[in-house]
């Protein structure tokens, strides 16, 4: 963890359901954990699916099998996780973005973001995935 600020922040994104998880440039692997251990303990006290942004748009590192295993081992299972929406354009954060895809129950939705995109796309986004959720309860009644 650095000593100034932490490398992965996750707060929570007003107005929706819904956690941003922002990655500095260089991310260290501690920060990785706490940085899943706190999206963890949102999801504890959630009353509904919480969607999880992992903003990668500034990272150019970041320790891949680390960070998957965080995911696998905790929020993925979470019965309030809601879901996955991986930003950013590089190669390592297109790998992550398929590797959640292959390995947890929700599915990731992957994009390409240009600077200012994202808060436009996040409320369509938002909107399709609520729309998603609400098909899928129906169903099972």
């Amino acid at each position: 963890m650095s000593m100034l600020e932490p490398t992965v922040t996750v707060d929570v994104i007003r107005g929706q359901d819904a956690l941003r998880m922002l990655w500095q440039r260089d991310v260290d692997v501690e920060d990785v954990e706490l940085a899943f251990q706190a999206l963890s303990h949102h999801l504890d006290g959630a009353d509904s699916p919480v969607h999880v942004v992992i903003d990668l748009q500034n990272c150019v590192r970041f320790p891949l099998l680390a960070t998957i295993e965080c995911a696998v081992r905790g929020p993925a299972a979470h019965p309030q996780m809601g879901k996955w929406v991986v930003v950013g354009s590089s190669q390592l954060a297109r790998v992550f973005a398929r590797t959640l895809i292959n390995v947890t129950r929700p599915t990731s939705v992957r994009f390409l973001s240009e600077t200012g995109v994202l808060a436009e796309r996040l409320d369509d986004l938002f909107g399709q995935l609520q729309g998603e959720a609400s098909q899928a309860q129906a169903a099972t009644k």
